[in-house]
């Protein structure tokens, strides 16, 4: 597969390998579900603040433990209340004769989700210490694929770029934001502005999709290096976590002209319900995920940086894409 429309759907999806993964992932959360008697606890309904309580556990891994189990079905809710469905209690409690909990003997590898869900879990997670990813190359190239599963094409679709000349992609880690939208807006001229290493796989990548000539790398760090000025658009994807946003939006703002568009793409609280995205919420949540706004706190977020006409255009899966203007 050489070279395709990254605005478009892959010509071979990924749909299949995808759901083999998700599988298991749900095997790992459900082995720790398990292991932990959690179906045994919700014998009674219980918030997940009791259940927390009860089982010593930080309480928001414990909502996104049990958001994942919802929506698998084995446990319900009922005004915020849990309870274990009954195919659950039949054959997941660990005192049922038809308990059928050897299946999820799982060896917890560290590393692995079961592991990491665990230590996020614990009651003193969220003291601890948080480590800045190492943004390698071979990392970013996976979030880069990942993301071709349809949630880049999906806020390629929902902005207009139509007359833009500029776009400064911050943050561009590899590239293929930058690639899409050069090739569906052929007039359109792209900055990507990121760290060493991720402008260093994007360079590699606009060379093999033939836009070096269109897209220009820029090694960086838009912390605390100048991002330049008068942009017709700037495309913040998934780099505006809490204790950036403060330090980036004021150069944001200062790098468009005005009349400017900004184009923030960035994960929700209230996304898409379904057991897609639970998983991913409670994925991220183990790989350090810190936060995740309601749209309705990006929306006001943005306006109290000066950002006017902003609305939600797009929400898939737990991403939203809002755009915005610098009057």
């Amino acid at each position: 597969m050489e070279a395709p429309l990254l605005y478009q759907p892959l010509p071979v999806s990924m749909a299949g390998i995808l759901t083999l993964a998700e599988h298991q992932q749900l095997y790992e959360v459900v082995s720790v579900a398990v292991q932990s008697d959690l179906f045994a606890a919700l014998a009674e309904p219980k918030s997940a603040v009791e259940l927390a309580r009860e089982k010593h556990w930080e309480t928001y891994a414990t909502e996104c433990l049990l958001d994942v189990l919802f929506f698998a079905g084995l446990v319900q809710n009922i005004d915020g209340f849990y309870s274990a469905t009954a195919a659950a209690a039949t054959y997941l409690h660990p005192n049922s004769l038809w308990r059928l909990n050897h299946l999820f003997e799982n060896q917890e590898r560290p590393g692995s989700l079961a592991w990491q869900l665990r230590q996020c879990l614990a009651a003193d997670f969220q003291s601890r210490g948080r480590h800045e990813p190492d943004w390698n190359a071979e990392r970013l190239r996976q979030i880069g694929v990942m993301g071709l599963n349809g949630s880049l094409q999906a806020t390629v679709a929902s902005v207009d770029l139509a007359g833009v000349s500029s776009l400064l992609d911050l943050g561009g880690g590899h590239g293929f934001y930058s690639i899409a939208l050069a090739q569906k807006y052929p007039e359109l001229r792209v900055t990507l502005f990121d760290l060493p290493p991720a402008a260093s796989l994007a360079r590699e990548l606009v060379d093999r999709f033939g836009l070096a000539d269109r897209i220009t790398c820029v090694a960086g760090n838009f912390l605390t290096d100048d991002i330049g000025t008068g942009y017709d658009a700037v495309l913040c994807a998934n780099i505006l976590h809490g204790d950036k946003r403060d330090t980036v939006l004021p150069k944001v703002f200062a790098a468009l002209r005005p009349g400017g568009q900004l184009i923030v793409k960035c994960r929700v609280a209230d996304g898409v319900g379904s057991l897609q995205s639970a998983l991913a919420r409670l994925v991220w949540l183990t790989r350090g995920g810190k936060e995740m706004l309601r749209q309705a706190e990006w929306l006001a977020f943005l306006a109290q940086h000066g950002f006017r006409s902003l609305r939600t255009v797009n929400v898939w899966g737990i991403f939203a894409t809002i755009t915005g203007l610098r009057p």
